[in-house]
Formats: structure tokens, sequence, C-alpha cells
């Protein structure tokens, strides 16, 4: 991608930016850019991601973000209103450390060593319960791929989030997280899964050739997370 191109996908973001903002009116809160591409880690497929924070989410809420959406593509939105935070999982909060507010003030509390223990636990039985319904069933391969690809992501960040518990910071990047492990001598097969992560664009064809390898590769790692 030349730097033309980064500047013209730059200015169709700052464009999407100002309409949501504009559309959202005083209903608006806070606007965060998060993910992958904020963190310095985007894969070339990579979506922008946003997550839109109002007083109240109503119908027109849900219209107004899909009728600005519709003129663009790799673009996510993540809406939460005021009362959705109150019941928010703490540790789900961490996915604003490294973020950048586009919009507005939010104040985020810091979860405790016990939210994030609860937060990893319930992935982890959410993860064990579909990958053993893809592995006894049939599926299409593509359906498989892209369930790979999001239990590796989850892999990510629950292992990223156990570091937070353990020192109280969260690593920025894929390759701190496995750095971090590496030292420890912990966690080698989830070492192993973000190093598939990392480098998807290779890996995705070892995938989707042998997706079932992948799916229990997961499923064990999901099943010796032990809970805490």
């Amino acid at each position: 991608m030349t730097s033309q191109d980064t500047r013209r996908i730059q200015m169709n973001i700052n464009v999407f930016l100002d309409k949501l903002v504009s559309r959202s009116g005083e209903n608006l809160v806070c606007l965060i850019h998060t993910g992958s591409r904020v963190r310095g880690e985007p894969r070339p497929d990579s979506d922008y991601d946003f997550t839109l924070i109002v007083s109240e989410v109503d119908r027109a809420v849900l219209d107004n973000v899909r009728n600005v959406l519709l003129d663009y593509s790799k673009i996510s939105v993540y809406i939460l209103d005021e009362r959705d935070l109150k019941h928010f999982p703490k540790a789900q909060f961490l996915q604003f450390i490294h973020s950048r507010k586009v919009y507005g003030e939010c104040d985020f509390p810091k979860p405790s060593a016990e939210d994030v223990s609860m937060f990893v636990n319930t992935m982890r039985t959410n993860e064990l319960d579909t990958l053993r319904h893809l592995l006894t069933l049939p599926h299409d391969t593509s359906r498989l791929v892209r369930r790979i690809a999001l239990s590796l992501k989850r892999a990510y960040i629950c292992l990223t989030y156990l570091i937070f518990r353990e020192t109280g910071v969260l690593p920025k990047k894929r390759l701190e997280t496995i750095d971090y492990f590496r030292k420890k001598g912990a966690h080698r097969l989830g070492i192993s899964l973000l190093e598939i992560l990392e480098n998807w664009s290779i890996q995705k064809a070892s995938v989707t050739a042998k997706p079932r390898e992948y799916l229990h590769m997961l499923e064990e790692f999901w099943r010796t997370l032990a809970p805490r």
C-alpha cells in the first residue's frame, strides 16, 4: 500500500467519524477507536474498530449507525449505552487501555484480579462449548476457519488479561504477550496459537486445509486453561 493509499483511507475514516458524531447528536457520550489498528498490529484485512457510547440506545441510534456504515467497508462499530456500562464485565474495560478517544470522555474502572478470573473462566466455558460442537458435527470449512480465527483472537485477549492479573500491566501487542510467557516457560500451547494469529496471512491456508487439527489445538488450550 502506497502512502497515497494510506492517506486516502485515513481521509475516508475521518469523514466516517465526522458523520457518526454528527448524526449521534447530544446522545453521544464517547467514541473510541479500539482494536488491532490502534494498537499498531493490524493485518491487511483487519477492520477499523470503534466503540460508540451513547446515553441511551434506541431504534434511532441503531438506524443511524447502519445508515452511516452503508457507505463504508472494513469498519465495525460496537454500541453501548450508559445502562450497559453498569452491567459490563469489568475485565472488558481493559480493551480501552490501548485505545484512542475520538470524541468525549469516559472513565473506566480498573478490574480486580477476581474480575479478570471471572471473565476468563466465562470465556473458557463458552469457547469449549462452541469448539466441541464444531468438532462433533459437520460444518462448512469456511465457517470453521472463521470460527478458528475468532477463537485465536479470544485466546489472545484472555492471555493478555492473565498478564494484567499478574502484573497490573496490559501488553499492547501479541509479540509482547508471546515474549512474556516464553520467558516464564508458561502457556506453551497458547504461545503456539498466538504465533498462528501473528502470521495469519500465511497460516490461513494451512488452517483451511486442516481445520480440525486447529480446532483440536484450541479445544486443548481452553480445556487446560485452568480456572482460578
